[in-house]
């Protein structure tokens, strides 16, 4: 698909733009066109042979950087000779279908081997489409070149100094991050425990079992967390980022408190519930880190250090919390701290969760007047 990109990256501009750019005529243009097949063609004949000789993987490679060399290039032509030259070898991608069906071939069973190839070669003639989308869309944005300036200014990396860690150290932005990671290590730590208090039968290995599912959701839900901001920015509107952060914040809180306060004895219950926390949890994590890069982006290296460390902050403070909520036991007249309040401790970490969310969901998503980062 990549190699199909490129080998047609310049019909969808070259009746235009490139024409007018270059002062081509409609005849240089359709000759273009017929060096760029004439070489795939030339390319197809021989990709076959050398296939078998050194292998479809090294023969793919060697094509792809041949053509991503003469793509890399193509900005300097000036003239027709030089769309030639360059589509010339830009037209060797084109020859690259053979080893990659060669490839797909040598990878699959007989007897699923037709849908294989079908599917890869479908996919790299969509990259033929794909172009077609690609390059009018990159060539019609446009920013002002002081536009452009400025934002470049405002996200290149500088050397950190006191003054900007003093500032992002006490900027809400970073400290966000102190409850959905906070409460995701205080919770890990317990959750076995957790588990075998309300559940005996399950055994210290069952029990365990049971709240490694909290640390495997990860592997779904802190992405999901990411790809669901980026699909609501949408390279617009960063409150929408902000606002999904909350959103998992308020959330997360919610489901803390209906664990807390039903402190379920009825293990379907117990396990449904404490996951559907997880995926809130895991995805404001996920969630967060797609905002950070937008904050400060030229100290992104002590945002993203103090936002992580504000998550571990969190996860102490909630582990106080954990560690003070005991059931109290009366013993001959004498009170004695027992053991750990598990239920009542969920509930206050999800008020607190939803409390801090709802008090900062009103602040801007990165610093006022702030150049760069949008």
């Amino acid at each position: 698909m990549v190699a199909f990109w490129a080998w047609y990256a310049f019909p969808p501009l070259l009746t235009v733009t490139i024409k007018h750019n270059l002062n081509l005529t409609s005849t240089q243009v359709a000759n273009s066109n017929i060096v760029s097949l004439c070489v795939t063609l030339l390319i197809l004949i021989v990709a076959g042979p050398l296939c078998d000789l050194f292998g479809p993987r090294k023969v793919f490679g060697s094509l792809l950087l041949l053509g991503a060399i003469s793509t890399g290039l193509a900005p300097l032509i000036h003239d027709a000779k030089g769309v030639y030259v360059v589509r010339f070898f830009m037209g060797i991608l084109g020859g690259s279908f053979v080893p990659c069906q060669v490839w797909s071939t040598a990878f699959f069973d007989k007897n699923i081997v037709g849908t294989a190839n079908a599917m890869t070669g479908g996919f790299g003639n969509a990259g033929g489409g794909i172009t077609y989308f690609i390059m009018p869309a990159v060539h019609e944005v446009r920013l002002s070149s002081i536009e452009m300036l400025e934002t470049a200014r405002g996200e290149i990396v500088q050397p950190p100094t006191a003054h900007e860690a003093f500032q992002v150290t006490f900027s809400l932005h970073t400290w966000a991050y102190l409850c959905s990671f906070g409460a995701k290590l205080a919770i890990n730590s317990v959750l076995a425990a957790y588990y075998l208090h309300n559940f005996r039968s399950l055994g210290q290995t069952g029990a365990s079992n049971w709240a490694a599912l909290f640390g495997f959701l990860n592997i779904v839900t802190q992405p999901l967390g990411g790809i669901v901001a980026d699909l609501l920015y949408g390279g617009r509107n960063l409150w929408w980022k902000k606002h999904w952060i909350t959103a998992c914040g308020v959330l997360s809180g919610v489901s803390l408190v209906i664990v807390g306060c039903l402190n379920p004895h009825e293990k379907s219950t117990m396990f449904g519930l404490v996951a559907l926390c997880a995926i809130f949890l895991e995805a404001g994590n996920g969630a967060n880190f797609a905002l950070v890069p937008h904050v400060r982006p030229f100290a992104n290296g002590i945002v993203s250090g103090l936002t992580g460390a504000a998550g571990n902050v969190g996860g102490v403070l909630f582990s106080v919390v954990f560690r003070f909520e005991t059931i109290i036991l009366i013993d001959n007249d004498l009170v004695i701290p027992s053991l750990i309040n598990y239920g009542r401790s969920l509930w206050i970490i999800g008020v607190v969760h939803i409390a801090v969310n709802l008090a900062v969901c009103c602040i801007p998503p990165i610093p006022r007047n702030q150049i760069g980062g949008h």
